[in-house]
């Protein structure tokens, strides 16, 4: 049975639905429905423990003594000796094909000895004491086994790979480098472990960095207009068309970044975009004001608003000093485009 159906027979003997699974075992929703989609490859080690919970839940509810202690000891004996037989590398391994925003937090916060330590919560002659004296320890038993598979799985806020808190940045102005600040910080988030969703506003997806930050698997782009144009270019009725595509694709995006547990959002051009009078500001504010509590969102263009400047936490002003295209230099390719 492979990890995709095993997850999902796993939550279906407990007779839960998905989200109530997460809720008990205290695992990122995001998580477990990449494990049950194929997307991603649930640890082993993770899935014995989660097996063994329930086999023991199940005896414990059944009052099965004599199955409570067998599921215990076997259990207790195999995650030990799987634990202690699984070097570092393999568990980096498991971290990387798992949620990397999740398990690399404990794979690389933690050597090979501790991790197998965490995993059982104590060692092998401690385990096999606790599978003897079982009747008298079902209480302690059932909380030791919550605290194992929380430290297995659970994500750590503050570690390497996962964010404390989600701030908001405005990088504005009229000096050159906007969407090229906002490009290196994801591409900067992307190389810690964090996962990124890129959309811009009133560009045509041909820009080069696109073609780099494509090749991250961290790092979604969001497809736009093959054709597009200034605002001053375009009529009344283009005007109208744009601002309808311009406000779903915002809705779209901003729902995609929330139910898919992204942790940094770029809308690169989007302040422009409100400028123009191409998308209405309200709905930018309204997502922001309720945006998840761990998404950083990248917002670029020039003017923003005293609302939004409010709302952000970093606002960098890029003020043109000296630019070629006054010299009658255009955008080259590779430097502007």
């Amino acid at each position: 049975m492979d990890c995709q159906e095993r997850i999902k027979e796993l939550r279906e003997r407990m007779g839960m639905n998905r989200r109530e699974f997460c809720e008990y075992f205290q695992i990122p929703y995001r998580t477990v429905t990449e494990w049950e989609l194929g997307n991603r490859h649930a640890p082993d080690y993770v899935l014995r423990l989660l097996e063994y919970y329930i086999r023991v839940e199940k005896a414990r509810d059944e009052g099965d003594t004599d199955q409570v202690r067998n599921a215990k000891g076997i259990n207790s004996a195999e995650n030990i000796n799987n634990a202690h037989n699984t070097d570092s590398d393999e568990h980096a391994d498991n971290a990387h094909n798992t949620d990397s925003d999740e398990h690399a937090d404990n794979a690389n916060g933690t050597d090979s000895d501790e991790h197998a330590d965490n995993a059982n919560g104590t060692d092998g002659d401690e385990n096999t004491e606790n599978a003897d004296t079982a009747n008298k320890t079902d209480d302690a038993g059932k909380k030791n086994t919550v605290v194992k598979a929380n430290t297995a799985i659970k994500a750590s806020k503050t570690s390497k790979g996962k964010k404390s808190v989600g701030l908001i940045h405005i990088y504005c102005g009229d000096g050159k480098g906007k969407t090229t600040t906002g490009m290196g910080l994801c591409a900067r988030a992307a190389g810690y472990g964090l996962r990124v969703l890129i959309y811009q506003f009133m560009k045509n997806n041909s820009t080069s960095e696109r073609k780099v930050l494509a090749l991250s698997e961290n790092i979604t782009l969001v497809e736009g207009l093959p054709q597009e144009k200034f605002s001053f270019q375009m009529t009344a009725e283009e005007k109208a068309e744009r601002k309808a595509y311009y406000e779903n694709q915002l809705r779209t995006v901003t729902r995609k970044a929330q139910e898919e547990g992204y942790d940094v959002l770029f809308l690169d051009e989007v302040i422009y975009t409100i400028r123009a009078g191409l998308l209405e500001e309200a709905l930018l504010l309204e997502f922001l004001r309720n945006k998840p509590a761990g998404l950083e969102v990248i917002l670029t263009g020039q003017g923003p608003s005293q609302e939004l400047i409010e709302l952000a936490d970093y606002v960098s002003e890029i003020k043109k000093v000296r630019h070629p295209f006054d010299k009658g230099i255009r955008a080259r390719g590779g430097i502007e485009s």
